[in-house]
């Protein structure tokens, strides 16, 4: 399998640290993303963005809009959010209140009470995201955080039950899915937000989730690729696992490997060679996060190996 690298990747469960950076809303921000209607099969594709200004109970906010809604025959709805230090909220039109939408800077294992928006109440006025992990990533030189939880909802006795759903949201950016919908299960039209593909900041550039299908890029932005590829092979596999890199810049690198709970359990270090024999037999199966860091420059590139045992 081959994996063309970027100049931005996402890292799984490696180091917590600060954030040293905002991403501040201003008009301009685009957001693209495909969906998929699962009681017709149609693919769509539509955008978000932000636009103008205004002051809602004496707060500024910005304007965000969408080109459609869910449950509603508008296709271009507004709406209103403002962000406070690391935390974004958003106007909750039933009772004119704002709302958290966004902690962008959790500490680890917090557990986050967020009011559901909107049509997507599901019968229930709340739900819960339990932190897993805080990652700082580069967005063209701003530090942001990417940060991974899991979804929760009342059980009906006082408490909180985490069921299997996981969430990856990024700083400023919001869910890999879509910006408001924690848990868009379609039930109304049958339309999911399946991906955020592309991600447009005036001040940043781009911010590149699927390379493949971020093609629509403003004029005078271009994706920056690295003269960089890995094959890894055989995937999955029952005990070695290879790296062949093609490469022109890169000679000190690291390879590890993480759990899929974070946990370290292998690194090394490799210099001029672009050709690695990993024995990882002794490894439960499941599956497994590789990273692999250039130590020149410390861009860091990662993939998914499946363990599986004969």
């Amino acid at each position: 399998m081959i994996f063309k690298t970027w100049k931005l990747v996402f890292l799984f469960f490696i180091s917590i640290s600060p954030i040293e950076g905002q991403i501040e809303l201003v008009d301009g921000i685009e957001w693209q993303y495909y969906a998929f209607n699962y009681l017709s099969g149609d693919v769509y594709e539509y955008k978000n963005w932000i636009e103008g200004d205004t002051i809602i109970n004496n707060v500024g906010c910005k304007k965000f809009k969408r080109e459609y809604l869910n449950c509603n025959d508008r296709k271009v709805i507004e709406e209103y959010i403002y962000q406070n230090d690391d935390k974004l909220y958003y106007y909750h039109f039933e009772d004119s209140t704002f709302q958290l939408l966004y902690d962008f800077n959790p500490n680890m294992s917090d557990t986050i009470k967020i009011r559901n928006w909107g049509h997507f109440a599901n019968n229930e006025s709340h739900f819960y995201l339990s932190i897993l992990a805080v990652i700082p990533i580069d967005y063209n030189g701003v530090t942001a955080n990417e940060i991974f939880a899991q979804y929760g909802r009342d059980d009906g006795q006082g408490g909180i039950q985490f069921i299997p759903y996981y969430y990856r949201y990024v700083q400023g950016i919001g869910l890999h899915i879509n910006f408001f919908y924690f848990h868009d299960t379609g039930w109304c039209d049958g339309l999911h937000v399946t991906e955020l593909y592309c991600y447009y900041h005036p001040n940043y550039g781009n911010f590149i989730l699927n390379p493949e299908k971020c093609d629509l890029l403003p004029v005078g932005i271009e994706a920056i690729e690295n003269d960089f590829e890995v094959n890894v092979f055989p995937n999955p596999t029952s005990q070695i696992i290879n790296f062949k890199i093609e490469s022109e810049v890169l000679e000190n690198y690291k390879i590890q490997f993480y759990t899929s709970a974070g946990h370290q359990i292998y690194q090394e270090a490799y210099h001029h060679t672009n050709q690695i024999e990993i024995d990882i037999s002794n490894f439960p199966k499941g599956f497994y996060h590789y990273v692999l860091i250039n130590e020149k420059n410390q861009d860091m590139f990662f993939g998914k190996i499946n363990l599986i045992k004969e």
